[in-house]
C-alpha cells in the first residue's frame, strides 16, 4: 500500500499483535512516511495506549454511531 502511495491509507487492526516497542516503531514509520507523501491515515484499532503522539482525531464506533472522542488513553 505504502509503495502505491495513495492519498489514503485504510488500516484495520495494523497494531494486533505487536509488543509495545514494535508499535512505536510502526507508528513512527508511519508517521514519516505519510508526512513525506503527503497521506493520510485511517486507522481501525482496538489499541489506543501510547498512541497520542501520533494521532490527529480519535472517533469511536458502537452501536449508535461514530462519536468524536476528546481524549485517548494515553
Amino acid at each position: 500500500m505504502m509503495i502505491i502511495a495513495p492519498e489514503t491509507l485504510l488500516m484495520d487492526e495494523p497494531l494486533a499483535g505487536l509488543d509495545e516497542h514494535s508499535i512505536h516503531v510502526l507508528m513512527s514509520l508511519l508517521q514519516y512516511t505519510t508526512a513525506l507523501l503527503h497521506q493520510s491515515i485511517i486507522m481501525i484499532s482496538h489499541q489506543t495506549h501510547n498512541l497520542l503522539p501520533y494521532i490527529d482525531y480519535h472517533v469511536h464506533f458502537d452501536k449508535n454511531g461514530l462519536h468524536y472522542c476528546q481524549q485517548v488513553a494515553s
